[in-house]
């Protein structure tokens, strides 16, 4: 499964992640991911809205980001 996030509104999103490989705003997903060992293997694939490397979140992390938009 493979999520996009369009669009950055001010705010703060809390999440607890199921296993996930989160990928930056500017990153190529092909490259970052091995996509089909994640579609195989049930990890779920998303782009976020900002950069920064790529992640592997496991079942139960835990975060909380800010947006605030200038």
């Amino acid at each position: 499964m493979t999520i996009t996030i369009a669009t950055i509104v001010d705010g703060i999103r809390l999440e607890r992640c199921a296993p996930t490989v989160s990928i930056g705003r500017h990153q190529v997903m092909a490259r970052e991911a091995r996509l089909s060992h994640c579609q195989e293997t049930g990890v779920a694939t998303v782009r976020r809205p900002t950069a920064g490397g790529a992640l592997y979140l496991d079942q139960g992390y835990e975060a909380a980001q800010v947006f605030i938009t200038t």
